[in-house]
């Protein structure tokens, strides 16, 4: 699958006149799951066929398209798009990273928690049960002072 970016490097044309021909319904194109445009290497030869255009290469891979023939302007909004890809990947990396940071803690801080109540049960008079119940999670509740006169 190919980006109109991509398929306009392969087939010799500005991506101006890939999207012209998406748009008016000469080139199938689909939109992905980022609703960016994606063309099949079979619709952009179909297309290529009925305009006359030839390929760089014969059998051309979207990886092995030449920065060399492709206008600098061309190459530099390329290589934009994807650094914000990019950096949009990062972002959410990032956010994963710090949500899964704060899963930790708190298991963290559950885990230190029932070491402390284990720890506060006399644990060599009692074995501890093969399966914990609420009961045995509870917090040891403080007395409550009467203070009816």
């Amino acid at each position: 699958m190919y980006s109109p970016q991509k398929a306009a490097g392969i087939a010799g044309v500005s991506r101006k006149t890939v999207m012209g021909a998406i748009n008016g319904g000469k080139l199938k194109a689909k939109r992905n799951n980022r609703d960016y445009w994606v063309i099949s290497k079979v619709d952009l030869k179909t297309w290529m066929g009925s305009r006359r255009v030839k390929a760089n290469k014969d059998d051309v891979k979207a990886e092995d398209v030449s920065f060399s023939s492709i206008p600098m302007a061309i190459q530099n909004s390329f290589l934009t798009v994807q650094l914000k890809a990019d950096a949009d990947t990062i972002i959410r990396l990032r956010e994963t990273i710090t949500d899964l940071r704060e899963q930790r803690d708190d298991w963290k801080e559950q885990a230190q928690q029932l070491l402390k109540h284990v720890d506060s049960r006399n644990v060599q008079d009692k074995p501890l049960p093969l399966m914990l119940t609420s009961d045995d999670l509870a917090y040891p509740r403080k007395p409550q002072n009467d203070h009816s006169t």
